[in-house]
């Protein structure tokens, strides 16, 4: 009884390591397949003798990810602002363009038109006076150009009371004017309105309106129908007072 007990452990026994080496050649077999390995030392029934296969990454997988990781993300494009087109003011139905709303809220009032005053109005109006201004000392040149006097030029000179006229070129050279009266009169600037008289009668033998700034003088000779007479003067010698 007891031989009969060892024999069938024996037999189990040597079943048992038949069956080992059976599966793990078999699964030496199929390993490359699969993937797992298993450690020769270790039965092969026992699990924990079994290590998994480490993750392969595909090829596909791979490349995708390179593909993925290598390429920069595009930088997108800057929009365009969008343009605005000037607005055209539409047509009135009269035909005439109505102003834009622009023009009509900046537009401002015309200012009046100012007139230029009258150059008469800027000059100086000298206080109205019958002083007599005293040409003592004084020697003017008339030469006429104009008129009754033309191509004449005489020389007065005058004292405080008195004026001898002298021809001393054209055709009255040689003629002997006596000495007459005189009395002058400032009526503008640097003007003077000269008259004169005969000492017996005090008629009016000669008056003048002489210039002095523009240098003009214009003569007035009773005794015929073209009396008037203008030309120039030239203040050949100035007395004590100034004329103004």
């Amino acid at each position: 009884m007891r031989r009969s007990s060892l024999s069938r452990w024996a037999a189990l026994a040597v079943a048992v390591a038949a069956f080992g080496l059976t599966t793990q050649s078999a699964f030496a077999a199929v390993q490359p397949a699969t993937g797992v390995s298993v450690d020769a030392g270790c039965p092969i029934w026992f699990w924990w003798c079994w290590t998994p296969p480490s993750p392969t990454p595909s090829p596909s997988a791979t490349t995708l990810q390179t593909a993925t990781t290598a390429s920069p993300s595009p930088t997108p494009a800057p929009t365009p602002a969008p343009t605005v087109a000037p607005t055209t003011p539409a047509p009135s139905p009269s035909g005439t363009p109505s102003p834009s709303p622009s023009a009509s809220a900046t537009a401002k009032p015309a200012h009046p038109a100012t007139h230029a005053a009258p150059a008469w109005k800027h000059h100086h109006h000298p206080k109205l006076s019958l002083n007599r201004f005293d040409l003592n000392g004084y020697v003017i040149n008339a030469d006429y150009t104009l008129g009754r006097n033309t191509g004449n030029t005489f020389q007065q000179t005058y004292t405080d009371t008195m004026v001898q006229g002298v021809p001393i070129a054209g055709p009255f050279v040689g003629t002997t004017f006596p000495p007459v009266d005189y009395v002058a009169l400032p009526v503008g600037h640097d003007q003077l309105y000269i008259t004169w008289l005969d000492p017996s009668t005090f008629a009016i033998v000669d008056v003048f309106v002489m210039n002095f700034r523009t240098h003009t003088v214009y003569d007035y000779a009773p005794g015929s129908a073209t009396p008037e007479s203008a030309g120039t003067i030239t203040v050949v010698k100035r007395g004590p007072e100034r004329i103004r």
